[in-house]
């Protein structure tokens, strides 16, 4: 568990403008990749399935310019993520 802590705290830890950048153009890999660990750290199964379904090109592009501007707003993901 302490490995996907240290890999959600160095996504976490990057600049905003880089985490925005990787959200929109690294939206495929990145985004169910976040959500499925904070599923494995949290247990919470919205953001599993969420994460799963972002895995579909179109859908994970979408979900990375909503996280992207939750990013802007919040100073964190917040859509569908616990």
């Amino acid at each position: 568990m302490e490995v996907i802590q240290k890999i959600l705290d160095v996504f976490e830890g990057l600049p905003k403008i880089v985490k925005i950048l990787a959200l929109i153009i690294l939206a495929w890999p990145v985004v169910p990749a976040y959500r499925v660990l904070r599923y494995i750290q949290n247990k919470n199964t919205t953001t599993l399935v969420v994460g799963i379904v972002c895995v579909i090109p179109v859908v994970g592009f979408i979900v990375g310019i909503i996280d992207a501007i939750s990013e802007l707003q919040n100073d964190k993901v917040t859509f569908y993520v616990d």
